[in-house]
């Protein structure tokens, strides 16, 4: 099971969760699996898609283990559009792909731009 910590949510792909909506039935296609719920979550709320973002880099930073990063980075990206993004970015498709792969380390300098797009910095203390 994933986590983004401090975000209240909670990976586990077979989660089912009803959107709100005041013609919602119990049939299958009105339930979002987990991944559709994070990314539209990510999509509606960009201090909350920040928060994610922040904290898991921190785990990150502090742990040493990316997956938990890499996952939030890649529903970020889903969210908003990896063509939307390499558009605003002027990084390529393939570029940003490699940046939300857990099989590639991607430059300080790609990262950096795809972290600003979603209005964050990379800051030493």
């Amino acid at each position: 099971m994933h986590k983004f910590n401090n975000c209240n949510i909670k990976a586990s792909s077979s989660r089912k969760h009803k959107p709100k909506s005041s013609n919602s039935k119990n049939s299958p296609k009105n339930h979002l699996n987990y991944d559709d719920f994070v990314i539209s979550q990510f999509k509606n709320d960009k201090e909350f898609l920040k928060t994610c973002l922040k904290q898991s880099f921190n785990d990150y930073i502090k742990t040493g283990n990316k997956a938990y990063f890499i996952e939030a980075l890649e529903k970020a990206v889903k969210a908003h559009g990896t063509t939307k993004i390499a558009n605003a970015t002027k990084l390529n498709r393939q570029n940003i792909y490699s940046l939300i792969s857990k099989k590639h380390n991607p430059t300080l300098k790609s990262f950096k731009v795809l972290m600003g797009y979603f209005d964050l910095e990379i800051a030493l203390k």
